[in-house]
């Protein structure tokens, strides 16, 4: 009866935690609309549209407190990174023009804009 215990207690963090790792799934995402040969910059127009839209080489706009949508690179900005729930490490990460975004990570400070490296399927928190 213990065995069957035990293994009933393992289950049951085990389903808490994937139900915990799904809500950090972003949903919404900011696309930044450019015209060609339109330099970015933070104050560039988005919309804000279904994470599920948006594509490689798209331009994602991230506002202090909002969650990274998909994987991509900095291109415009920078900001410090929670990715504590990619990397296990405890202390924010420090993001500028060329560093790598995770999905699923958060935004603590600054505004950046990057571009999309893998969709919504492909992204690390997928």
């Amino acid at each position: 009866m213990l065995g069957k215990y035990i293994e009933t207690l393992s289950k049951k963090k085990t389903v808490d935690k994937l139900s915990q790792l799904a809500s950090l799934k972003v949903t919404k995402a900011f696309l930044i609309e450019t015209r060609e040969n339109e330099a970015v910059s933070l104050d560039a127009k988005d919309r804000e549209i279904e994470v599920e839209l948006v594509q490689v080489n798209d331009l994602v706009k991230i506002y202090p407190g909002q969650g990274i949508p998909v994987d991509g690179i900095v291109v415009f900005g920078k900001g410090i990174c929670n990715e504590a729930m990619l990397t296990g490490e405890s202390l924010p990460v420090s993001k500028e023009i060329g560093s790598l975004m995770f999905g699923g990570s958060i935004l603590l400070q600054g505004n950046i804009i990057m571009k999309v490296t893998k969709t919504a399927e492909n992204s690390s928190i997928n």
